[in-house]
């Protein structure tokens, strides 16, 4: 009886303290991304709250958003374009203009100055958002339904709000260490591994669940089959130790263990 009570808990130990095993179809349906600069939970939330209070100050643009430009007065420096993949364009007089990243008021404020230096008096620019191209996140491994999923325009999304779109975590799920694998920048190949304990975020912590941006990559790991029922024993008798004890039961009396084991 002893000999198995520790091969259980050696078995969850292993579980628990190793890094998910995900299974080679997983594997294969994840582009590892280049350069990942793994971080741990603490660092993950601080990283990922910094994006939010990006977010706050306004839409950042992408590749593929249309913007229009206007200065009073001056329609040679009047157009529409759309933001390209290399992130700025050449406007005229001024030269390269940095686009992705940056909201249309920072734009705007940017053009100004720099137009006002050395070529237009008091210059009037406006700095307007056309189109929001399409943009999509991919919620991969451990979910019903592992793909790429298109945002609704302007609209934000947060992590469970996505693993809920993808149909919700699969019975074998590794919900203690989701992966967001986030873009450095909007133009960069380099990414960041943010792991999220998405447990945390369901009982009631203070921690907030993180806004997913474009192109976030959504990875949930599973567990080994064998051992996904032993992980869901535990919390039950869990459980059940405390709703003995707010029944005032007694816990260490047993009366349906045989005498043997019976603690007296």
């Amino acid at each position: 009886m002893k000999n198995l009570a520790f091969s259980s808990f050696f078995l969850l130990f292993i579980a628990c303290s190793s890094p998910p095993t995900v299974r080679p179809s997983d594997e294969r349906s994840f582009p590892a991304p280049a350069g990942s600069d793994p971080q741990d939970d603490a660092d993950a939330l601080k990283i990922l709250k910094e994006y939010e209070d990006q977010l706050a100050k306004g839409y950042p643009l992408y590749p593929g958003d249309h913007i229009r430009f206007s200065v009073l007065g001056n329609p040679d420096l009047s157009f529409t374009t759309r933001v390209p993949s290399e992130g700025g364009i050449n406007f005229p007089l001024i030269g390269k203009v940095q686009l992705v990243g940056r909201t249309t008021e920072q734009i705007r404020e940017d053009l100004t100055r720099r137009l006002g230096q050395d070529y237009l008096v008091s210059p009037d620019v406006t700095v307007l958002l056309d189109e929001v191209a399409k943009k999509y996140i991919y919620v991969l491994g451990a979910v019903k339904e592992p793909k790429q999923y298109e945002l609704p325009n302007g609209q934000t999304i947060t992590l469970l709000q996505s693993i809920a779109l993808s149909g919700g975590f699969l019975e074998n799920g590794e919900k203690h260490q989701v992966l967001i694998f986030r873009r450095r920048s909007p133009t960069s190949n380099e990414r960041l591994t943010l792991p999220v304990n998405t447990v945390n975020l369901t009982i009631g912590s203070k921690a907030s669940d993180p806004l997913i941006i474009p192109d976030d990559v959504i990875f949930i790991p599973s567990t080994l089959d064998l051992l996904t029922p032993m992980l869901a024993v535990v919390p039950l008798q869990l459980f059940a130790y405390y709703c003995a004890l707010e029944r005032g039961c007694e816990i260490d009396r047993p009366r349906n263990l045989a005498k043997s084991v019976t603690v007296e």
